[in-house]
């Protein structure tokens, strides 16, 4: 999957520049970062390619870790590590996932806002280490995992679900549907579920595709998973000032104020919960403020 058409960014151009400083506070670029560095770091650790890297081995989840309580933290920690560099897959397994997630990643966080989305992201790579567990103990076959692919698995379906008729490069070449291309990934995870020489979990890229639509289905909004802490840490080392907010010089005057701090209350949601959360009377307050900021530029 590479670069694709993102078409309804033009829709998004028409609407008042206000809406998108609700946007600038992201975490896909930081969980690309750490996603890289534990790769980089990887490879210095002691191991080849054949016994796999220390670290790796040590965030992998085994089938068997449900098992053992003291290892479930492995059960969010697999979701970011990935093959070593000197493996088979290499470079590609990396790769692959952190494009996916720059490119579709950022457009789920617009709709979902940037902490309903890191929720649901780490949610994900639990949810897909479980189901993947729970198929391995069945099929009574010992294997380890990691990888991102799940937790991307999951961001994949959110944006099929949210634009279905957008167009994407399928291997950064063949133009295809997003709904069509959510076909074909659900056929390839099939196949290497029911392949016994795959080496791809399909099981954990089929749970994390269901979890993530069933995000988007029934809009879950996971508020009962406190990631606040970690997310505050996460964003504070890649942003220079904690929030970005509408300010209009002017807006002390003919009763501005009450007027701004009620668009920036409605920005402050639209970070945390999406777009999509906005009422009609607070999309009505957003397109007034942004009317009267015209309105004094002139």
């Amino acid at each position: 999957m590479g670069l694709y058409d993102r078409g309804y960014y033009r829709e998004d151009q028409q609407r008042s520049s206000s809406w998108d400083t609700a946007t600038t506070r992201t975490y896909v670029v930081p969980l690309i970062v750490i996603n890289v560095a534990i790769f980089l770091l990887d490879a210095f650790s002691p191991g080849n390619r054949e016994t796999g890297h220390m670290l790796s081995n040590a965030m992998s989840l085994s089938s068997e870790t449900w098992r053992q309580p003291w290892n479930w933290w492995k059960f969010l920690t697999y979701g970011f590590a990935h093959s070593p560099l000197d493996s088979r897959s290499g470079l590609m397994h990396v790769g692959g996932n952190m494009l996916t997630l720059f490119f579709l990643g950022r457009s789920v966080e617009m709709v979902l806002g940037s902490k309903r989305f890191l929720r649901t992201y780490l949610s994900a790579i639990v949810i897909s280490g479980l189901g993947w567990a729970l198929v391995s103990q069945i099929k009574g076959t010992p294997a380890n995992v990691y990888g991102a692919s799940g937790a991307v698995s999951a961001v994949v379906a959110m944006f099929i679900m949210r634009f279905p008729r957008e167009t994407l490069l399928l291997f950064g070449v063949i133009p295809i549907r997003a709904w069509i291309l959510g076909v074909v990934i659900i056929a390839m995870d099939l196949m290497s579920s029911f392949s016994a020489e795959s080496r791809i979990a399909g099981e954990a890229h089929l749970f994390g595709l269901a979890w993530g639509a069933a995000c988007i289905h029934w809009n879950w909004q996971l508020h009962w998973l406190d990631w606040s802490w970690p997310a505050a840490a996460i964003s504070g080392l890649f942003s220079g000032r904690a929030k970005l907010r509408v300010h209009d010089p002017d807006s002390g005057k003919d009763g501005g104020d009450r007027l701004q701090q009620q668009a920036d209350a409605i920005l402050d949601k639209i970070s945390r919960e999406g777009e999509s959360s906005l009422t009609g009377r607070e999309r009505k307050i957003l397109n007034r403020y942004s009317q009267q900021v015209r309105d004094r530029k002139q």
